[in-house]
């Protein structure tokens, strides 16, 4: 595997919990660009060698159901091999938009978890068939000392 895309839509929380699956598939796929799409200011958490390589934002396109997708949009999705979207998307658009551009294979996995579950719990879900056996659900966050020094400007 060469690429892979994981979507995470929702707040900062939401990100931080998808982290432990994002860093499943790091394990999985060691070598492969990893990518997050999601809101700029909360996909970025995902940025660390542990998790993804960049994050993207652009997708309010794919929820048309004639979407008008730029070519450069176009040609970013249709790079992936997998897809692993965690956005509620109860209509199929989005998913249908991905497999549209996407020749390798998308997962559409529902973003909340059923009463009782643990949030990264669920969100592991899809991910052992990659991996095995699958790591901790615990979000790990380690920031980069430049990120450390301006925390403490809080403190």
């Amino acid at each position: 595997m060469r690429r892979v895309l994981v979507i995470r839509g929702g707040a900062i929380g939401d990100v931080i919990l998808t982290l432990p699956a994002v860093g499943a598939l790091r394990l999985a796929f060691p070598s492969a660009r990893i990518d997050v799409m999601g809101d700029a200011k909360r996909a970025c958490l995902a940025r660390h060698p542990t998790y993804a390589d960049a994050e993207q934002w652009e997708m309010c396109r794919l929820f048309s159901g004639v979407p008008q997708v730029p070519p450069r949009l176009a040609a970013y999705l249709s790079a992936f091999e997998l897809i692993l979207s965690y956005l509620p998307t109860p209509d199929a658009i989005f998913t249908n938009n991905l497999r549209r551009y996407c020749p390798g294979e998308v997962i559409a996995w529902p973003p909340h978890p059923r009463i009782g579950m643990h949030a990264t719990d669920h969100l592991l879900q899809p991910v052992p068939r990659f991996v095995d056996p699958t790591p901790p659900a615990q979000p790990l966050f380690d920031p980069s000392a430049a990120h450390q020094q301006a925390a403490n400007h809080f403190w």
